[in-house]
């Protein structure tokens, strides 16, 4: 899990005021058609919110409301790649961030403390080694709710599933697998 997610990255970034205004305005259009499902299929709203917010990283996604799953992961990419490590772990959930922070430690890599820490030590490691950024994305199963993408890392040939969850903020990744390392 952790190379595909230390080989993982794309660059760029935009205006962060226009950025926050785009985002603002994907909520609020997010809460409203959130809101119209729950109200057609006979929920409250409050119920869903409660279940989808469970498990969110540090900004749960906060950044990524009027995304797509594969959206959502391209700017965890770009994010982590940047780094704008703040904007990258909203994209994480705590448990994931967990796993890969002990994993990194298992592998004898230098301890780092944190998300923030972490996805600033993997982005010196891929502007170090010179890791292409590019990737290939393939939906294999979407719902409102949940997402499994199939990602291949051009440079290398690492590839594997990334599992996504719905927030009220937006997707975030849940885990990652490693099927095709070297």
């Amino acid at each position: 899990m952790f190379a595909s997610l230390v080989l993982t990255g794309c660059a760029g970034s935009g205006d962060t005021a226009a950025s926050n205004e785009v985002r603002e305005r994907g909520t609020a259009a997010l809460d409203t058609e959130e809101a119209g499902e729950a109200e057609a299929e006979g929920t409250e709203p409050a119920e869903e919110a409660e279940d989808a917010e469970t498990g969110g990283g540090e900004g749960a996604g906060a950044s990524n409301s009027w995304e797509t799953p594969e959206e959502a992961y391209r700017s965890w990419l770009a994010a982590s790649r940047l780094p704008d490590a703040e904007l990258a772990c909203s994209y994480l959930t705590d448990e994931l961030v967990e796993r890969m922070l002990a994993e990194m430690a298992a592998n004898g890599y230098p301890p780092v403390s944190g998300c923030v820490e972490l996805t600033e030590a993997t982005a010196e490691m891929y502007r170090a080694f010179g890791v292409s950024d590019e990737v290939t994305v393939d939906i294999v199963r979407e719902t409102h709710t949940t997402a499994e993408l199939f990602v291949t890392y051009v440079d290398g040939g690492d590839c594997g599933t990334i599992d996504m969850k719905r927030t009220t903020q937006g997707w975030v990744i849940t885990d990652q697998s490693e099927e095709c390392a070297d």
